[in-house]
């Protein structure tokens, strides 16, 4: 599966993201690959922000970012049938619940 995600706010887009989720020996592996509003990407070239999955529930999944700089974690959980919340923390860090990324989904 791959996704696109844009970052926009009033004052223009702040990044891109490509996301691409495959299957390997372990399970499911999710990679990101950031780009800034001028599209230079984030990552060395060849390289891309690579998750595990961790447990994966009915209304959440957790992975863990494969990183030997810093310990990452994403989490996506649905609230009900309209709402997905994906929040991200890093190890050592302290985190806003206002950073997370709140979608509701509209017919």
């Amino acid at each position: 599966m791959m996704g696109v995600f844009r970052w926009t706010t009033a004052d223009g887009v702040r990044f891109y993201e490509l996301l691409v989720i495959r299957t390997n020996t372990v399970g499911i592996e999710p990679q990101i690959k950031h780009f800034g509003a001028d599209l230079v990407g984030w990552e060395e070239k060849g390289e891309t922000v690579a998750f595990d999955l961790v447990p994966l529930e009915k209304a959440e999944g957790i992975s863990l970012r494969r990183s030997p700089d810093e310990t990452g974690w994403m989490i996506y959980r649905l609230g009900g049938d309209d709402r997905l919340e994906i929040g991200f923390r890093v190890e050592g860090e302290e985190s806003d619940p206002d950073d997370a990324l709140r979608f509701t989904c509209q017919e």
